[in-house]
């Protein structure tokens, strides 16, 4: 049986996978929809660029550096790094539940003070606290690194290995480390903290300064993050660029970059009957739908009207309006320069991996067992 209420009132989370460029217009565009609209856009919120000069990746000569020394640490300390990253992985932190937040919050704060990072302290905030951190090498350069410390829910009944034990198992991928935020974010986040771990254990410092800004709410959209930028604005001002770790090497060695990534666009959508047609007062049968307009069926409507049928394409007059179009551009693959930052990424084709990291069909490649 189908009924369609007195009126009919639905939430839809639409995400709007378009990839917005780094230049003024996109977002003076946006700022001008919301005034337009009657929305206030906090100041915070507005973005101007006064250049035209757009990164050119061929003007970045390969990577040199032979830090043959600092891998050697690494091998010699592997099973101690993969227990970081259990001990990670071991504590939930579902930020939708509230739980083992403030728990995961506090364990990043003290982890980068074990680091040396002279400024570790959680940041409150309406919802989850963030994790400030900083660590003055006294270099010329500050690198921001944005990073996230919360996990979605689980169905443990759904998983080959309990999701929070981060056990070490062996499947067709070989030895690969299974848990929920393996992959997404807490593994690769707690990987680069072992290898600033290394390479201050066998340098003694640190070739940038580091900034860290993470939340604890990644997985709910991101709603209050704005408020720990706020609170270091002027900080992150010194940054001169910004990582976000996350898997990149497979298997094979090979080693993928991202210079963009996709945003979400929350949209709230009723439908309600009334003179234009559904019904007002009361709930109906749904055979009545000859006579009676449905206003679920025109919601469903007006939600499939926004995209291309695939869903690839967002049809909204006026979206694309301001982006930038993508300029094609040559790739060139150099075999020899595959080992990016991994002296052993090509011994892969050869060896077994230990370990992986997988978490809901996810993996990645930590460090390669030596042959």
């Amino acid at each position: 049986m189908i009924r369609s209420a007195g009126w009919f009132s639905a939430r839809f989370v639409i995400a709007a996978m378009a990839i917005t460029g780094c230049q003024g217009g996109a977002n003076d565009a946006d700022a001008g929809a919301a005034d337009a609209a009657g929305m206030p856009v906090p100041p915070s919120q507005r973005f101007t660029f006064a250049t035209e000069e757009a990164f050119d990746a061929s003007s970045i000569a390969p990577y040199a550096g032979d830090h043959a020394a600092v891998y050697a640490y690494i091998d010699a300390n592997l099973d101690a790094h993969i227990a970081e990253l259990q001990r990670w992985i071991r504590q939930p932190s579902v930020s939708a539940q509230n739980i083992g937040i403030q728990v995961m919050a506090t364990t990043l704060r003290d982890d980068l003070r074990a680091l040396g990072f002279q400024e570790a302290e959680l940041v409150p905030t309406d919802g989850h606290p963030g994790v400030w951190g900083y660590y003055d090498a006294g270099a010329e350069k500050t690198l921001l690194i944005y990073m996230m410390y919360d996990v979605q829910p689980v169905e443990p009944a759904d998983w080959l290995s309990p999701p929070f034990e981060a056990r070490l198992i062996d499947n067709e991928l070989g030895q690969i480390l299974m848990g929920r935020g393996a992959t997404n974010q807490k593994g690769p986040e707690r990987a680069l903290l072992n290898a600033i771990s290394s390479i201050l254990a066998v340098e003694g410092r640190l070739p940038v300064n580091l900034m860290v800004a993470a939340e604890g709410e990644e997985e709910l959209g991101s709603p209050h993050y704005p408020q720990i930028v706020d609170a270091y604005e002027a900080r992150l001002r010194e940054a001169d660029g910004v990582i976000f770790p996350f898997n990149s090497q497979d298997q094979a060695g090979d080693f993928e970059m991202s210079l963009g990534v996709k945003g979400i666009l929350y949209v709230e959508m009723e439908a309600k009957g009334g003179p234009h047609g559904g019904p007002v007062n009361a709930e109906i049968h749904g055979s009545y739908k000859a006579v009676v307009d449905a206003p679920a069926l025109r919601l469903t409507h007006a939600i499939a009207s926004l995209t291309s049928p695939d869903g690839n394409t967002i049809l909204v007059p006026g979206y694309y309006d301001a982006v930038r179009r993508a300029r094609a551009q040559r790739v060139h693959r150099d075999p020899a320069r595959r080992r990016i930052g991994h002296r052993g990424a090509r011994r892969d084709r050869e060896g077994p991996c230990r370990p992986a990291l997988r978490a809901g069909g996810e993996r990645t490649e930590l460090r390669s067992q030596p042959a």
